[in-house]
């Protein structure tokens, strides 16, 4: 699938969604791997929810994210993500809207929509998402249920998320 789909002549395929997949456990790394070439072509959505995919596939598509002009939203709820794969993102957000204020250019954000529901983020990966979302005012929507947030990452997230 993922061969296929970074062809050339691949389809236009705007939105791709792998959700719930059967992969073998050595597959998760891989497929976040292969995943993460392809977003540069033309995807604007990619789901890939329920994959057991964990903080290393966060990486790799936290770094896909820095080059990716395309694609505006992620899910990757329910998988195995924690507080390190939490911070990847959090810093693939601000880090682009801090490029973009020091440059003066217009700012592209890298994502506009962020599901991270049913992961073990914890207050950890909730402060580390508050902080981008301080400086990357474009992301609209951040998903975080059922992440094992308690009150002091709740109350980071609804401190960055007002002031903004």
């Amino acid at each position: 699938l993922c061969a296929a789909l970074r062809g050339a002549g691949a389809p236009p395929v705007e939105v791709l969604d792998i959700s719930g997949s059967k992969l073998d456990a050595e597959q998760h790394e891989d497929v976040a791997k292969h995943v993460a070439t392809m977003l540069g072509l033309n995807r604007t959505t990619l789901s890939l929810r329920s994959l057991r995919l964990a903080d290393e596939s966060a990486q790799f598509l936290a770094d896909a994210l820095r080059v990716n002009t395309a694609l505006t939203s992620l899910d990757l709820g329910a998988n195995r993500v924690r507080a390190a794969g939490a911070q990847a993102l959090a810093d693939v957000l601000a880090d682009a809207a801090d490029a973009a204020r020091r440059s003066g250019t217009p700012h592209k954000p890298p994502l506009k929509t962020l599901e991270l529901g049913h992961n073990a983020l914890g207050d950890e990966g909730a402060a580390a998402l508050a902080t981008a979302v301080a400086a990357d005012s474009s992301l609209a929507k951040l998903s975080v249920a059922h992440c094992g947030i308690r009150d002091a990452g709740l109350a980071a997230l609804a401190k960055h998320a007002l002031a903004n």
